[in-house]
């Protein structure tokens, strides 16, 4: 299946794999990739309270993405599952720098429900804290990189994200240093 045209010298990512009987064969190698929710899963990223979160690829669009996937338990939960879905719709109307994008949300055949979202590539901000408090206490000043200063003006933008949220009623439920996410 196409989306688009392609020239003659490109060849397009989904040309790479084959059906295979339990997955999709790599035709570049014998390993087996697994499909989940009609997207190709690359792996574990995190796993936190109300779901695990999953590396995936779009086939679609070609790229790599987040899909956050609500646990099991939660589909026995008509109340946690609609937090979960509300969750989703809230971030998805969201539109500020320092807030993920939502780009879908679906569910599973086994009736999970799960969202995908930009894949953000770094670090917690716990680590940068932590980093910073080891430097200040090994009576040596921290790196550009983990400075005061830098830590500071991260928490500031993620003040800012919070602000914007609360003028559009959206209230963060877990906010604490290991769900925030520092890149780029």
């Amino acid at each position: 299946e196409r989306i688009g045209e392609a020239s003659a010298s490109e060849t397009l990512w989904l040309d790479e794999f084959q059906e295979d009987h339990e997955g999709i064969q790599d035709s570049r190698s014998d390993s087996i990739v697994q499909k989940i929710g009609g997207y190709i899963d690359l792996g574990m990223l995190g796993e936190g309270g109300m779901g695990e979160v999953r590396k995936v690829r779009d086939p679609d669009l070609r790229r790599a993405v987040a899909m956050k996937i609500a646990h099991p338990n939660l589909t026995r939960s008509p109340a946690a599952l609609a937090r979960f879905v509300e969750e989703a719709q809230a971030c998805a109307q969201l539109q500020h720098p320092n807030i993920v994008p939502i780009y879908g949300i679906g569910n599973l055949s086994d009736g999970r429900v799960f969202y995908t979202m930009k894949e953000i590539k770094g670090y917690g901000f716990d680590e940068q804290i932590l980093k910073l408090h080891q430097g200040i206490e090994g009576l040596s000043w921290p790196t550009e990189a983990i400075s005061l200063r830098r830590v500071l003006s991260q928490f500031l933008d993620v003040c800012e994200a919070m602000s914007f949220a609360h003028q559009r009623n959206v209230v963060h439920r877990d906010l604490k240093p290991e769900n925030i996410m520092i890149g780029d």
